[in-house]
C-alpha cells in the first residue's frame, strides 16, 4: 500500500491509482522534508480533491492536498486562534507555519478511509518516517488522539520536537479559545487549562517552523 512518493516511486505511485471503490491517498514529497504531519485518516469528503490533484504534476497536487486536507485546516485554525487570544505576533507565526507547505510531508497512518482503525499499514508507515527521520527530519507533527499515541510509542522525544494537536474538524470554531474554555465548563474540566495547553502546542509549532 503506498502512502506517499519520493524519485524512486514516482511511477509506482502513479500508477497505483483510485480505483472504483477509492484507494489510498498518495501524497507527494516536497523536495526537502523537514517536518512530518501524521493524521489518522483522510476525510471520504476529500477523496474527490485527491483524485482531481493525481492529474496535475506533483508540486501542484501537493499543494492541492495539502489547502484541502489537514494542513490547510491546521493553519486555518491556529490563525482563529491566535486572533481570539489577540496575539500581537499572529501575522509573523502565521509567515513562519506557512512553510509547512514547503517542507512538510503528509502521512496518513490509515491512507484509504474503509482501512481507518486497521494495523496492516502501520508499519510501512514506521519504515517510511525512519527513513525521512534518517534524512534530516526536524520534528513531527500529530493531529488527533491515535496519531498522538503511534508516535509517542514509536519514537522517543530526544532529538526531536513534537507537537500535538487535535484532529483539524470541519468546525473550524472547535479550536476557538472561547470554544474550548465553554465546552470545558460545560465537562467539569479545567477550562484555562485546556486552552493554555493549546497554546502551547501552537507555539512549539511556530517554534518548528521557525527553526526550518
Amino acid at each position: 500500500m503506498v502512502m506517499s512518493m519520493g524519485d524512486d516511486g514516482k511511477e509506482k505511485g502513479r500508477g497505483e491509482g483510485f480505483g472504483p471503490a477509492g484507494g489510498p491517498v498518495v501524497v507527494p514529497r516536497p523536495p526537502t522534508v523537514r517536518v512530518i504531519i501524521v493524521a489518522e485518516s483522510p476525510s471520504p469528503s476529500l477523496i474527490p480533491i485527491y483524485k482531481v490533484s493525481r492529474t496535475f504534476d506533483e508540486e501542484s497536487a501537493r499543494r492541492m492536498i495539502f489547502a484541502a486536507g489537514e494542513p490547510g485546516r491546521l493553519l486555518v485554525r491556529v490563525q482563529r486562534f491566535l486572533r481570539e487570544m489577540w496575539d500581537a505576533q499572529e501575522d509573523e507565526k502565521m509567515a513562519q507555519l506557512h512553510k509547512l507547505f514547503r517542507y512538510g510531508h503528509l502521512i496518513y497512518l490509515s491512507p484509504s478511509p474503509q482501512d481507518e482503525g486497521r494495523e496492516g499499514g502501520k508499519d510501512t508507515v514506521r519504515a517510511e518516517v525512519d527513513a525521512l527521520l534518517e534524512e534530516g527530519v526536524q520534528g513531527i507533527v500529530a493531529l488527533g488522539d491515535v496519531a498522538k499515541n503511534w508516535v509517542r510509542t514509536n519514537y522517543p522525544p530526544e532529538g526531536l520536537l513534537f507537537v500535538f494537536l487535535p484532529q483539524p474538524s470541519n468546525h473550524v470554531s472547535s479550536w476557538f479559545p472561547s470554544y474550548l474554555e465553554r465546552t470545558g465548563r460545560e465537562r467539569g474540566t479545567d477550562a484555562l487549562a485546556i486552552r493554555d495547553a493549546m497554546a502551547v502546542q501552537i507555539d512549539k509549532l511556530v517554534r518548528l517552523c521557525t527553526a526550518l
